[in-house]
This record gives C-alpha cells, sequence and structure tokens, in this order.
C-alpha cells in the first residue's frame, strides 16, 4: 500500500470567513463495481470507468474535497498486476492519491477493508477528521464496514455489488445502516455535494458565533417578532457553553420542502416570500441540527433550523423540545411518538402561558394594565377547590397543601413545603410558570420580565386571601420561595 500522485494543498478551514464553508474534507472512492467494471478483478488496461464516473469525480473535485481511492488488490500479491498499474491509472482519473490493500485474500493485515487501517494511514498523512470523510462503495461487508469502523459517511452504490450487497449478503453488514444509498457514483456524488454544504450551515454558524458576528441580520424566524429573542438565545447558550465546546458534527435532519400552500388555511401561512417562509423562492429544504449542550449542569438537546439562500445560511428558530415525527407513518395511523412526562408537562404549561399572555396584552392595551390583571385573579375558585378538594383539614392548611400537591402534580412543577403552622407557611417552588419565560421565546416579546412576574404575584396574592394567609414572594435563581403568614 502506498500514496501516489499530487498532494492538493489542505481545504479551506472550516472557520473561514466563508458563510458556507465545506464539511467534507475528503472523499474516498472504491474502484471495483464503484467507479467502473463489475465489481470483479479487472487489469488497468482493460478496466473501463462508467460513462458517468469522470462527471462525478469532477463534481467532487470542484467543490474542493481531497479525493482517494479505496481500493483491495490482492492480485497483485499474486504478480497479476503492480500498485503503479493502478496509480497511472488513478492519475488518469485525476485523483489525489491512491490507498491500496496490495495483500492476498487470507494475509492478516490492517488495511484490507473492512478493516480501517488505509483510512487511519489517509487521516494522519493528510491531517483529515474522518468524521468528515466519505466512503463510497459498492460493498457493504467491506466499505460500509470501514467507514463505520471510523465515524465517517457511509454511501452505497447500487452498481457493481451493490444490489447483492442490499439483498443476499446484507446479513454480511446488518448491523450498519448507510448514510445514502445512491444509485451510482454519479448520484452519490450530487448527495455529497448536497451534504457537505447542508453540513457546512453548523460550521459557518459557529464561526460566526465564536467571532461574535451573529446577529439579527442572520435570522430569519417562524415569525419576525421572534427574530431579538433568536439572538438572545443564542447570546445565552454561548455565554454557559462556549462555541469551542459545540459538537462539530451533530446530528442533522434536513426537513421536507412544501411545494404548495394551496391546502392550508390563508391564516396559517404567510404569503410565499415572507422572510419566514419556508416555501419562498430559491429557497431549500430547512435544515435541523440536534445539539447536546450541557447547561447549568444538565443535559438539553437543542433543535438549531435553518434555511439556505444561495450560499448564505439564516437560522430560523431554536427548540428544545421537538416531537420525534420525521415522516408521514403509514395510514392508518393510531400510535404515535410519545415524550417524557415532565416534557410535556412543560408544553402544557408554555401553551396555557401564551394563552393567558396573549389575553393579557389585549386586555391591557384595550382597558389599562389594571383590568388586564385583575382579569386572570382566580383567588375564589382556587381557594374553594383545595377546600373541595382537601375536605379533610382545616382550609387554611387544606390550601397551603392544595398549592404543593397543583403545583407539582397537575403542573409538572416542583414544591417543598418547608414550613407550615397555624400563623405561618414556607414554599420553596420551581414552578413551571417561570421557566416557561425564561424558555419560550415569543412571551418575551409580548411582556417584559417584570410585568410577567408582577402578575404572578397578583395571582398569588389574590388566591392566598382568599385562602386566608397574605403572601410575599422572594425570587430566587430558578425559582421562588412564598413565605405565608396569617392576617392580623
Amino acid at each position: 500500500m502506498e500514496l501516489g500522485l499530487e498532494n492538493r494543498s489542505p481545504l479551506r478551514d472550516a472557520h473561514s470567513a466563508n458563510r458556507l464553508p465545506q464539511f467534507v474534507q475528503a472523499v474516498f472512492v472504491d474502484r471495483d463495481g464503484t467507479m467502473g467494471g463489475t465489481g470483479r478483478f479487472i487489469h488497468p488496461r482493460d478496466f473501463d470507468v462508467y460513462p458517468f464516473t469522470r462527471e462525478a469525480l469532477a463534481n467532487l473535485r470542484n467543490e474542493g474535497f481531497l479525493l482517494f481511492a479505496l481500493t483491495n488488490q490482492y492480485r497483485i500479491s499474486r504478480g497479476e498486476a503492480t500498485e503503479e498499474d493502478f496509480h497511472r491509472e488513478f492519475e488518469d482519473l485525476k485523483l489525489d492519491g491512491a490507498y491500496i490493500c496490495p495483500h492476498d485474500i487470507d494475509f492478516p493485515c490492517n488495511c484490507k477493508k473492512p478493516a480501517p487501517g488505509m483510512l487511519l494511514r489517509a487521516a494522519e498523512e493528510h491531517g483529515l477528521d474522518l468524521s468528515r470523510c466519505v466512503v463510497i462503495g459498492d460493498t457493504g461487508a467491506t466499505d460500509m464496514l470501514a467507514a463505520q469502523a471510523v465515524g465517517a459517511t457511509k454511501v452505497l452504490v447500487k452498481t457493481g455489488w451493490g444490489e447483492s450487497s442490499l439483498g443476499e449478503y446484507r446479513h454480511t453488514w446488518a448491523d450498519v445502516e448507510p448514510d445514502y444509498i445512491a444509485g451510482d457514483l454519479l448520484d452519490a456524488a450530487k448527495w455529497v455535494v448536497e451534504f457537505s454544504r447542508q453540513r457546512g450551515i453548523w460550521l459557518g454558524f459557529i464561526d460566526t458565533v465564536k467571532r461574535g458576528a451573529f446577529g439579527i441580520d442572520d435570522v430569519k424566524p417562524l415569525h419576525q417578532g421572534l427574530a431579538p429573542g433568536l439572538c438572545h438565545i443564542v447570546a445565552a447558550i454561548a455565554a454557559k457553553v462556549p462555541p469551542d465546546d459545540w459538537p462539530l458534527s451533530p446530528k442533522m435532519v434536513v426537513g421536507a420542502r412544501c411545494d404548495t400552500t394551496d391546502h392550508l388555511d390563508p391564516g396559517d401561512y404567510r404569503d410565499p416570500g415572507d422572510p419566514g417562509d419556508d416555501c419562498a423562492p430559491g429557497r431549500g429544504h430547512p435544515v435541523h441540527f440536534l445539539v447536546p449542550l450541557l447547561v447549568d449542569g444538565q443535559e438539553t438537546t437543542f433543535c438549531f433550523s435553518f434555511v439556505l439562500e444561495g450560499n448564505r445560511w439564516f437560522l430560523r428558530h431554536i427548540e428544545g423540545i421537538v416531537i420525534p415525527i420525521t415522516h408521514v407513518p403509514d395510514l392508518p395511523a393510531t400510535s404515535f411518538p410519545d415524550l417524557p412526562s415532565a416534557t410535556k408537562d412543560f408544553m402544557r404549561e408554555e401553551i396555557a402561558a401564551s394563552e393567558r399572555i396573549r389575553l393579557w396584552a389585549f386586555l391591557k392595551d384595550r382597558f389599562g394594565p389594571g383590568f388586564a390583571t385583575d382579569w386572570f385573579k382566580d383567588g375564589v375558585g382556587y381557594a374553594l377547590a383545595a377546600r373541595a378538594w382537601i375536605p379533610f383539614l382545616p382550609p387554611e392548611q387544606a390550601f397551603i397543601l392544595y398549592v404543593c400537591w397543583e403545583e407539582t402534580r397537575l403542573r409538572g412543577g416542583e414544591a417543598h413545603l418547608l414550613e407550615l403552622t397555624s400563623s405561618s407557611a414556607r414554599i420553596s417552588l420551581k414552578p413551571q410558570y417561570l421557566s416557561v419565560y425564561g424558555r419560550a421565546t415569543h412571551l418575551r416579546e409580548q411582556i417584559s420580565a417584570e410585568d410577567y412576574e408582577a402578575l404572578w404575584e397578583a395571582i398569588w396574592k389574590d388566591r392566598a386571601a382568599h385562602g386566608g394567609w397574605q403572601v410575599e414572594v422572594k425570587y430566587e435563581t430558578t425559582g421562588c420561595t412564598l413565605f405565608f403568614t396569617r392576617p392580623g
């Protein structure tokens, strides 16, 4: 095995000033059954590439990817060909080099696919991150397994042994799934080009955030009013988790592009061409990255959603909750993906808070802030619920215990009852109501933090009064403490 041909200069760095840097550093292409031939040995002098092979390789080369052949050629060990024969062939195809295993079938070596030795050597010699490289081949049991061993992207072509690899020989690589199944090398090359562009979105985004250059011009949100909030979230995440610690290749999901809005109610979508519309002319599929980040000691998977316009990306949304529905199920469908109970509790509270604040904003504009706040005072009903549903204790004690039960069992928050006497009570709360404001960007566009807390306090003072108590609220980093005292 040896490296041949010229070595091109390294690819431009992933963190260049380019708005859309390339993700893929190098592409490794199998020979027999992928570039041409039948999948079996054919001497280079008799080897014919497929009609589309040169175009496919040119497409990859034009993107700036390093191109290498990756091939097992055991006939070299038997004297039927030389490595120089193959290098001349690959030089004619304008490849950057060739990694060839010349050893016989039974010879113990670490270079023969599916062993990853040739890929590891290429990484060392060219400074490659193999998780940012692609292997294209027709054989699952060699090409795909070698790629899997080093974390490279796997593309199986149906030419050569491809169909058989997907059929009668699937059991030989049953635990591995290709990232893409291509009809041929040209199809594979087109996919790799688009894949690299889509992955480059994330690299470009990280680079922009690291340079402190991310701003409102980089955002085209689901609703234009969310743009400042998205900028705030990016800054907040970057302050807690430095971009250098963000993964370079998180899980990527390419969303479906809608082709028409005829089936949607006019109020549900903006006009095509609106900055936030996925169906705007010239806009491709939305691209989503599922990024696990350790924030405040807790790992949260954020979904960063982007759209591409030409070679420019725009952040569309950031979401900490994603329902894992990636395709339309077979119909009729009666079972749908679930989420953890705590997540659903938060979602219910976010929906309720959104409706509450939307109505509060309307009433405030129409009738004034006092009227808007009074509308949400529900102390009479709340105190009655405590007495009716906890009938076994004195009303004042029932009220305090109902506060704890309702917050934990109905709303999914946390409550710690720290004190309860005939004259005072103390509850430490981590209510969903307060956490929603910090995570739901759209609420900050409708109500200030001061007004949001003032509404919360007004509701609780009214509840406490009807429950036979007075209350003071002390806010803390992740929640609050309610101090109850009996009047007089």
